[in-house]
């Protein structure tokens, strides 16, 4: 049998330029601000590897913290990817909290997709997952905020769907914590335009 390998001068790259978070799990611990990348040494890095024979087969704007709740970095970055990105597909990762109204600027920065977080459908659920949850300045109840959480990552899937923008649903599972969910997650978010589901490991 014939195994694929991927060619050696091609690759996917992350850019983490997002500093801040608006979350945090129950088993995290880490200060995502000490380990994002400011923009310049993000495009720089982009521009080195090129320079150097590889072709990048996509440019995924993620982490540490959250490219939407990071705006003036991740917008700064996506203007300057606009004169560097080439020919390849920009995405960006996100849990969707409090980010419909940045749906309009993802389009006009030809995002050509967006990868959801989407770990539970059920607030009771996120309860166990999330440890805070900060939509915007104020970090709210954890009750709350997981019932913000749930509201926000269907509303922003189906803007982005509307707008056309391709939507791919990432899902970590949690033994026995959202394990038994997974189908609801697929079924709600289908519901709400996204086109696929990615499923990774267990904590």
């Amino acid at each position: 049998m014939d195994t694929v390998h991927p060619h050696p001068l091609e690759m996917a790259i992350t850019l983490p330029i997002a500093g801040n978070g608006n979350h945090r799990l129950q088993a995290d611990n880490e200060d995502p601000q000490a380990k994002a990348m400011v923009v310049s040494e993000a495009i720089n890095w982009l521009q080195e590897l090129r320079k150097g024979g590889k072709t990048i087969t996509t440019i995924t704007l993620a982490g540490p913290g959250d490219p939407l709740a990071s705006w003036p970095s991740t917008e700064q970055c996506l203007d300057k990817l606009t004169k560097v990105r080439g020919d390849s597909p920009v995405q960006l990762t996100t849990l969707g909290l409090a980010a419909t109204d940045y749906v309009p600027a993802l389009v006009k920065a030809r995002v050509d997709q967006v990868n959801l977080q989407v770990d539970c459908v059920n607030e009771g659920t996120a309860a166990e997952i999330y440890r805070w949850l900060r939509p915007g300045k104020k970090t709210l109840p954890l009750a709350q905020g997981c019932a913000v959480l749930v509201n926000d990552q269907a509303e922003f899937c189906q803007a982005c769907a509307e707008a056309g923008l391709k939507v791919v649903v990432q899902t970590k599972v949690y033994k026995e914590i959202n394990d038994a969910e997974l189908s609801a997650i697929a079924e709600t978010m289908a519901a709400q335009g996204a086109s696929a589901m990615e499923i990774g490991g267990d904590s």
